[in-house]
């Protein structure tokens, strides 16, 4: 086994065990977003859960961004290396989250989980959560 795959192995089991650590939080998550459907903009207990989950796994979360009050975004770590990682996490009108943007926005969580580095090393994985994936600012579904 040469030096690279030996390092890639190592670095896949590093962020299994993380997310299997995590595993309960984001399915637990998944289940409370899917319970709790919220339409554009109004996302507010879901970005609530997320960036609090997010908080306190030791990311840093700036809420509101782009004066939008259910945007945020959560980094971690340092370094010229920037992993982004950009969800939605909005229901649609009348189905609820038949879109499958409860998974999206856990989906997301678990990525940037098993992508987290120790504050010593280099790299960081940046995560946006975004609001209104289906309405436009003129309230056309895209």
């Amino acid at each position: 086994m040469n030096h690279s795959t030996a390092f890639a192995d190592a670095l896949r089991e590093r962020s299994r065990a993380r997310l299997t650590a995590r595993q309960d939080d984001v399915i637990a998550l998944s289940h409370s977003l899917h319970a709790e459907p919220e339409l554009a903009y109004e996302e507010t207990r879901s970005a609530t859960k997320i960036a609090d989950l997010m908080e306190g796994s030791g990311f840093a979360v700036a809420r509101g961004v782009c004066d939008l009050p259910t945007a945020f975004t959560a980094t971690a770590g340092s370094g010229d290396l920037v992993i982004g990682i950009c969800a939605e996490f909005d229901a649609l009108p009348g189905i609820g989250h038949a879109c499958g943007h409860h998974v999206n926005g856990a989906a997301a969580m678990a990525a940037a989980l098993s992508r987290r580095r120790s504050p010593t090393r280099s790299g960081s994985p940046s995560s946006c959560w975004a609001p209104r994936q289906r309405n436009t600012a003129a309230g056309r579904s895209t």
